[in-house]
């Protein structure tokens, strides 16, 4: 609730919080019920309302994958960068731990689409992208619920700062993607609440008067790149992950 109020959220906003789990969440003026359970009702910081869907396995998971393959960070994520999106037909289900999103808490991980000569960076690459095909399926679950996510994407948490994440999610998604400069959105949500109590006024009104609110605060947009299927990569995703329930 603090991050969404330090990045200046307002309606329609979403943002995707990647750290070791990841959440996906969105401002809305009216509250939402979802009788799936995928998205939990939250309350925002400034009266308004903050859905929320969480998946258990985010970066936990490329940090995983990147000690698996013996790559320090900056090697797997250029690895993954220089393979093409959908990894060559390998799919990572990225469940290492479980699951939230879908509710699946004796799931495990599973790697599909394995041949003789896969490389170590399509093996990166499908980690990053399983992780992603997951936080869009939170993504698909808030707007299922009825939640406005037609606004700007932002990214936030420590994965944000990764490449490979900023590219794949604009890719997958299909459109841009921001990431605040503030690192610490958190501690400044709280300074707008602790604001707002001392002058009696609005959050609101001092998200707009600190200038936190619209993109200034944020990086240029990544542009999803042309020619990417994220359909087929994320079709692909489904058909593994189903395969593994039905099994």
């Amino acid at each position: 609730m603090a991050a969404a109020l330090g990045a200046g959220l307002g309606p329609g906003d979403v943002a995707i919080s990647l750290g070791t789990s990841g959440t996906v969440y969105a401002v809305s003026d009216d509250p939402v019920a979802d009788a799936t359970g995928s998205v939990g009702g939250f309350a925002d910081a400034t009266g308004r309302y903050l859905p929320l869907a969480c998946t258990l396995n985010a970066t936990k998971v490329t940090d995983t994958f990147a000690r698996l393959l013996s790559l320090g960070r900056d090697a797997f994520e250029a690895a993954a960068l220089e393979v093409p999106a959908g990894a060559g037909g390998v799919v990572l289900v990225p469940y290492l731990d479980g699951e939230r999103t879908p509710d699946r808490p004796g799931a495990t991980g599973t790697l599909a689409g394995l041949r003789s000569d896969t490389s170590p960076g399509q093996i990166a690459r499908a980690a990053f992208e399983g992780v992603v095909c997951g936080l869009l399926e939170a993504l698909d679950a808030l707007t299922a619920a009825g939640v406005d996510t037609s606004g700007g994407l932002v990214l936030v948490g420590g994965g944000a700062r990764s490449p490979a994440y900023r590219r794949i999610v604009a890719d997958l998604a299909g459109r841009p993607v921001t990431v605040p400069r503030d690192e610490e959105l958190a501690a400044k949500g709280a300074c707008v609440q602790a604001a707002a109590v001392l002058h009696r006024r609005s959050p609101d009104e001092i998200v707009r008067a600190w200038g936190l609110g619209g993109r200034e605060g944020e990086s240029d947009p990544i542009e999803p790149c042309a020619g990417v299927e994220a359909a087929a990569v994320r079709a692909a995703h489904r058909r593994a992950r189903d395969a593994i329930v039905a099994g």
